[in-house]
């Protein structure tokens, strides 16, 4: 039953992927996001979908909505465009006799290059917005609507072709690999970052280390000069010739009325 579950919607995504283009379009949406989620970059901080909260517009007033934008450092971007075509792959997979699978082949190179123009022409990277790279980032969800023509011998030109019109093609494995590297480039930027806030901090910890130890030798040096002037008010007051205390004893003796006694001065008498 479950074998049986599983054929059926298999059965059931290839008639719809192949019976509607919006369709394909949002399966190829879906497939991008699900890579993105597995890349390490965080949305809404290190990529944005459908240009959100970007308020992204041409140079006719247009607004802009590339499927992916991907923030690199230094703020610069990268974008990503995800694209399917997949009725003539398809009629090419099942294809009987090697003149339909050559026929249906350069249907799907022909929809391919439709796409890359399509790309092409929507100037991503001349919004005045973004700070994007000299190129963007064609993804197939379909590793082997890519692979097969670039393992047909007639035509290896497709690459060049899109690279002249400033277009990458990228499939899930490669846009992983990438999307991994951009991760990794920006928990680089993170530790750089931090190891200059830790910098930061500890020159300001080290200069506030400083002014409290100045505070305390001012302090010290206070206190010190303080016991000095104890000492000698107390030597004065208790101990040499004719000091307070033994003048004060005497006047007790002589009779003066007094009600307390004089208190110890302990170490100076």
């Amino acid at each position: 039953t479950l074998n049986h579950q599983i054929s059926e919607d298999a059965q059931n995504l290839t008639q719809a992927l192949k019976g509607s283009n919006k369709t394909q379009g949002l399966w190829g949406e879906m497939v991008l996001e699900r890579i993105l989620d597995h890349s390490g970059l965080q949305r809404g901080r290190e990529y944005f979908t459908q240009g959100s909260g970007l308020k992204l517009y041409n140079e006719k007033g247009s607004v802009q909505k590339p499927d992916v934008v991907v923030v690199l450092p230094e703020q610069k971007h990268l974008i990503i465009d995800a694209k399917v075509s997949l009725k003539a792959y398809e009629a090419y997979i099942n294809a009987t006799d090697e003149l339909q699978q050559t026929d249906q082949l350069k249907k799907h190179r022909d929809s391919l290059k439709g796409h890359i123009d399509n790309l092409s022409g929507k100037y991503y990277q001349k919004l005045d917005q973004l700070k994007t790279l000299d190129f963007v980032l064609m993804f197939l969800p379909v590793e082997g609507s890519l692979s097969t023509l670039l393992h047909s011998d007639k035509q290896q030109d497709l690459l060049s072709y899109a690279w002249e019109r400033k277009v990458i093609m990228v499939t899930p494995n490669t846009l992983i690999a990438t999307l991994k590297t951009i991760a990794s480039v920006w928990r680089n930027e993170k530790q750089h970052q931090n190891a200059l806030q830790i910098a930061k901090e500890g020159s300001r910890v080290y200069e506030k280390l400083c002014m409290v130890l100045q505070d305390l030798q001012k302090l010290g040096k206070s206190i010190h000069q303080a016991e000095n002037n104890y000492r000698v008010a107390m030597q004065k007051l208790c101990n040499g010739k004719g000091n307070l205390l033994d003048q004060a004893q005497k006047l007790k003796q002589l009779g003066v009325e007094t009600h307390r006694p004089l208190p110890k001065a302990s170490g100076y008498h």
